[in-house]
């Protein structure tokens, strides 16, 4: 599957790495830890929204063992839609995964 990562620079490699950006609302599986974040939304850049510069694409195995969905995002949907927004509501939102390794980009898009 397509996933993206946005960022300030171009980059034709995505290394895991703590950034400056880090909250402690992620997922406590990638705390401490070195990740590259991911998403599947091509139009979002979650965690850079302004800041970001470039959108890089990657492709990842939904199966691959390094790739991780952000479980505390899935909670948060599954709350949204089990008390406010009804069943499936939030089936259209993103979801935001982090991996354990290095990642080859196969396409840079500009953001303008």
């Amino acid at each position: 599957m397509q996933l993206y990562h946005f960022s300030e620079i171009r980059l034709e490699r995505l290394i895991p790495q703590e950034g400056n950006r880090r909250h402690n609302s992620e997922d406590a599986c990638a705390a401490g830890r070195l990740v590259v974040w991911l998403t599947d939304d091509p139009s979002r850049a979650p965690g850079v929204e302004g800041a970001a510069k470039f959108r890089h694409t990657v492709e990842v195995e939904e199966s691959d063992p390094l790739l991780t969905k952000d479980e505390s995002v899935e909670k948060l949907k599954s709350l949204w839609d089990a008390e406010i927004g009804g069943s499936g509501s939030t089936a259209e939102c993103e979801t935001i995964y982090f991996y354990d390794g290095e990642l080859d980009v196969i396409e840079v898009y500009p953001i303008t």
